[in-house]
C-alpha cells in the first residue's frame, strides 16, 4: 500500500511519542504498513539502529527483571533471599534508567507521557527522602528509600516505553508465569519436602519465608484469571487455568492467613468488577471453546492437589474449615487455634502501640525505616505487648499502611491516598464501555491485583519486601501508559548534553550499587557467621567476625552489638563499652545492648553508669526481672543489701521459674538476719533445682542454726555433701551432722 507524503511524515514525527498500533489507528492503516515505513527509516540511519537497539532493551530488561527478580537468592549469608533480590532489582533499575536517558538524547523529540499519577508518586518518593532529616538513623531510613525509588524508576520506564499492546501483554505474561513457577516451587517443598535453596519457613519457594512468597502470588494470581479470560492462543489459555489453579494449592499448603483474606478478596472484587463489566457493556463471550475444558482440568488438579502432603493423601476439608474458621473469628478460644489466636493478639497490641506513636508524631512521623527504632518506648503504651523482649524485638509493624503513617506521618498518607484515588480513577475510564473487551478486562484484573496488595498490606508488609514494590508500580506503570495512549505527550525542551549527563549520573549510581551490594552480600556472610557463633559462645570467634563486617558495612550498626558481648564476655569490658555505646547512639532504646552495656559497667564497678543504664532499660522494659537481678548484684558490690534484696524479691515476682533470683533473694535475706524469708527463697529454688548443692547447703543452716529445726537442717546438710563432697565449709557441714546423730 503506497502512502501519501502526509501520512509518511505524520508517521515520521510521530514514531517516538506514539507506537505503531497507535500511529496505525490514527491514520486508518495497517500496522504493517506503519512497521515498513519505520524500518525503512532505521536502515537509512545508522543511529536508528541503536535506537532499536535501545527500545528493545528498554522493554526487554523490565520484563527480564521482573521474571528473574522472584528466583534470586545466595547461599552462605543471612538475608539469602530478600538482600540478593534487591541488590538485582536496584542495580537493574540504574543501569535501565541510564540506558533511557542516553535514548532521550536520540529521539527526533523528547516526551513524557501526561498521567496524573506521576505526581503522587514522586512527591511520596521526595517525603520519604525528606523525612531523612528529622529521622533518628538515617541507615535504616535509606534502606526503604533506596529500593522505593528503585520500583518507581522502573515503574515509570513500563510507563514510557511499553506503548505496544505486544510489550504489555509480555509484561504481564511475564508476571504470571514467573507466579506459577512460584506456586509449582512451592509445592514439590511441601510434597516432597525438598527443596534446592535454604529455607526459614517452608514451603518457601525461593523467599526463606513462605508468608513472604505469599506476597508474591496475591500479586500474580488476578493477573493469571484475567490473562486466561482474555487469551485467543490455545497454549496459554491452558497455562493460565494450571497456573491459576497452582497458585491456590500452594495458598492452601502456605496457610497464610493474610494471603487467604487477600486472595478471597480478589475472587470476589474480580467477580464484582466483572459482572459490571458484563452489564455495563453486555459482552459476554469467552473468547475460546478451550477455555471450558482447560477450566474443569484446573479445578480437578486444584481438588486432587489439596487432598495431598508430604505423607500421601489426606482429607483436607476438616483442616481448611478449622483455619478458615480461626481467619474469621481470631479471637477464638485459644485452645482451638492457640497459635493463631496468639499471632492475632500480638498484632492488634502491636497495632494500637504504634497508634499511639502516630497521635505523637502525627503530622511528620518518625521518619522512615525508624519505627523498630522508636517501638521499644511504646511495646506498652496502650497495651502490654507480652512477646517483646531480649529475644524477640519488633521489626514490622504487619501492617503497612500504619507503619508508613507511624514512620511519614499524615503527609505521607495522603500521598498513598492521592496515588489510591488516581488509580480508582484510571480504572473507571479504561473500562467504560466504549474500550476493547480485552482491554477491559486486563485493566480490572491489574486493579484487582493492586487491591489484593492493598488487603495483605493490612495484615503484613509486603511494602517492605523486595519484589512486591516492583510488581506495583510496574503494574501502576502500565495503568498509566493505557491511560495516557490517546492524550498528548508533555514535551520537554532540554539539550541532549543533559540526557547524556545525567545517563552517565544514572550509571555511576549503579556501578556504586554494585560496589555497595558487593560489600554488603559479604558482611551478610559474616553477619551469618556471628550469629552461629554467638550460640556457640565462641567469643573469639565472634569478635573476629565482627570487625570483618563492621568494615564492609559499618553502617550497619547492629552487628556492634554482637561484638560489645562478645568482648565483655572475654573480660574486655572498656572495649566492650566502646563498642556498645556506637550501638547506643544509632539505638537509642536497643535494649539488649544497653542491658550488655550496664553489665559491663558494674564489671567495672562504676557504679554510677551502670544504675544508670540499668534503669534505662526499666524505662523501656519495667518488667523486666533480669535486670532488677542485676541492679540486686550491683547493690551488694556496693554493700547495700537492703536495696539489693527489694531489687531481688521484684525480680523473683517477675520470673517466679527462675532458681538463681531466688537463691539470691535467699542469700540476701541471710545476709539482713531476715531467715523465715531466706528459708522460704532457698525452698523455692530446690522446688525449681533440687540438685544444688548449695542451696542444700544454706538452706541446712537456716534451718540448724537459726529456725529450731535441726533435723530438717542436717537432711538438707546431708544432701550438700553427697552432691558435692568438697563443697566450702564441709568439714564444718560433717562436724554438725555428726554432733546432731
Amino acid at each position: 500500500m503506497k502512502l501519501s507524503n502526509r501520512k509518511l511524515k505524520y508517521i515520521r514525527r510521530n514514531a517516538s511519542v506514539k507506537s505503531p498500533e497507535q500511529i496505525a489507528e490514527d491514520l486508518g492503516i495497517r500496522e504493517k504498513d506503519v512497521r515498513k515505513v519505520l524500518e525503512a527509516r532505521d536502515e537509512a540511519s545508522g543511529s536508528r539502529q541503536i535506537i532499536r537497539i535501545l527500545d528493545r532493551l528498554l522493554t526487554g530488561c523490565p520484563i527480564l527483571m521482573v521474571f528473574f527478580a522472584p528466583f534470586v537468592f545466595k547461599n552462605g549469608i543471612y538475608d539469602f533471599a530478600n538482600l540478593p533480590q534487591l541488590a538485582f532489582i536496584q542495580i537493574g533499575a540504574a543501569v535501565c534508567l541510564g540506558l533511557w536517558f542516553f535514548r532521550q538524547t536520540m529521539a527526533d523529540s523528547r516526551s513524557i507521557l501526561k498521567v496524573p499519577f506521576l505526581w503522587p508518586v514522586l512527591l511520596f518518593i521526595l517525603w520519604s527522602f525528606l523525612s531523612l532529616i528529622w529521622a533518628y538513623n538515617r541507615y535504616e531510613a535509606l534502606i526503604p528509600a533506596m529500593h522505593w525509588t528503585a520500583s518507581a524508576v522502573m515503574g515509570f520506564l513500563v510507563l514510557v516505553n511499553f506503548r505496544s499492546d505486544r510489550h504489555r501483554r509480555h509484561l504481564l505474561t511475564a508476571i504470571v508465569i514467573s507466579g506459577g513457577l512460584t506456586a509449582m516451587l512451592g509445592i514439590v517443598q511441601h510434597l516432597f519436602q525438598w527443596s534446592p535453596v535454604p529455607q526459614v519457613a517452608a514451603p518457601a519457594a525461593v523467599f526463606a519465608n513462605k508468608n513472604m512468597a505469599m506476597h508474591f502470588i496475591v500479586l500474580c494470581f488476578p493477573l493469571s484469571i484475567g490473562m486466561f479470560f482474555t487469551a485467543r492462543q490455545k497454549p496459554l489459555i491452558w497455562l493460565t487455568a494450571l497456573f491459576s489453579a497452582l497458585m491456590i494449592v500452594y495458598a492452601i499448603y502456605a496457610q497464610t492467613r493474610a494471603a487467604w483474606v487477600a486472595i478471597s478478596v480478589e475472587i470476589l472484587v474480580l467477580a464484582a468488577l466483572m459482572f459490571r463489566d458484563v452489564s455495563f457493556a453486555g459482552d459476554t463471550r469467552t473468547g475460546s471453546r478451550q477455555k471450558t475444558p482447560a477450566a474443569v482440568t484446573g479445578a480437578v488438579l486444584l481438588c486432587i492437589l489439596i487432598h495431598l502432603g508430604p505423607g500421601g493423601f489426606r482429607w483436607a476439608f476438616s483442616d481448611l474449615k478449622s483455619h478458615t474458621a480461626a481467619i474469621s473469628n481470631p479471637t477464638a478460644p485459644a485452645d482451638t487455634a492457640p497459635l493463631l489466636y496468639s499471632s492475632t493478639a500480638q498484632r492488634l497490641d502491636i497495632w494500637r502501640n504504634t497508634l499511639e506513636m502516630i497521635k505523637d508524631h502525627f503530622l511528620t512521623g518518625v521518619g522512615l525505616g525508624n519505627h523498630k527504632v522508636y517501638y521499644p518506648l511504646y511495646h506498652r503504651r496502650a497495651v502490654v505487648e507480652k512477646t517483646f523482649g531480649e529475644a524477640a524485638q519488633l521489626r514490622n509493624v504487619h501492617n503497612d499502611f500504619i507503619q508508613v503513617a507511624a514512620e511519614l506521618g499524615v503527609i505521607g498518607m495522603a500521598m498513598l491516598a492521592w496515588l489510591a484515588w488516581i488509580v480508582m480513577r484510571m480504572t473507571w475510564t479504561l473500562t467504560s464501555s466504549n474500550r476493547p473487551r480485552e482491554l477491559r478486562i486486563t485493566v480490572l484484573s491489574v486493579t484487582t491485583a493492586l487491591v489484593g496488595f492493598s488487603v495483605n498490606a493490612c495484615f503484613s508488609f509486603p511494602l517492605h519486601r523486595s519484589i512486591p514494590p516492583l510488581v506495583v508500580l510496574m503494574l501502576i506503570g502500565l495503568l498509566g501508559s493505557w491511560y495516557a495512549g490517546g492524550t498528548a505527550p508533555s514535551h520537554t525542551n532540554r539539550r541532549p548534553l543533559i540526557w547524556i549527563i545525567a545517563g552517565l549520573m544514572a550509571l555511576t549510581v549503579g556501578i556504586g550499587l554494585v560496589r555497595h551490594y558487593h560489600a554488603a552480600l559479604k558482611c551478610d556472610h559474616h553477619y551469618l557467621n556471628i550469629t552461629r557463633l554467638e550460640k556457640q559462645k565462641n567469643w573469639d570467634a565472634v569478635i573476629s567476625e565482627a570487625r570483618r563486617a563492621d568494615r564492609l558495612n559499618p553502617q550497619r550498626v547492629q552487628i556492634l552489638s554482637y561484638m560489645g558481648r562478645a568482648l565483655i564476655e572475654k573480660g574486655n569490658n572498656r572495649e566492650g563499652i566502646d563498642t556498645l555505646e556506637k550501638v547506643v547512639h544509632a539505638y537509642p532504646h536497643h535494649m539488649n545492648a544497653l542491658l550488655n552495656l550496664g553489665v559491663a559497667y558494674s564489671n567495672l564497678n562504676d557504679f554510677e553508669n551502670a544504675r544508670e543504664t540499668f534503669q534505662k532499660v526499666l524505662h523501656i522494659k519495667p518488667d523486666y526481672a533480669k535486670v532488677h537481678n542485676n541492679l540486686g548484684n550491683l547493690y551488694i558490690k556496693q554493700k547495700m543489701p537492703d536495696k539489693a534484696f527489694e531489687e531481688f524479691k521484684t525480680a523473683a515476682r517477675l520470673d517466679p521459674t527462675n532458681s538463681y533470683i531466688h537463691f539470691n533473694v535467699g542469700v540476701v535475706a541471710m545476709q539482713t538476719k531476715q531467715f523465715s524469708e531466706a528459708a522460704e527463697a532457698f525452698e523455692k529454688t530446690l522446688e525449681l533445682k533440687p540438685d544444688w548443692d548449695q542451696a542444700h547447703k544454706y538452706l541446712g543452716v537456716m534451718y540448724y542454726q537459726f529456725l529450731k529445726r535441726p533435723a530438717d537442717g542436717i537432711v538438707h546438710l546431708k544432701k550438700a555433701l553427697k552432691l558435692n563432697p568438697k563443697i566450702k565449709d564441709a568439714e564444718k557441714m560433717r562436724a554438725i551432722i555428726k554432733a546432731g546423730g
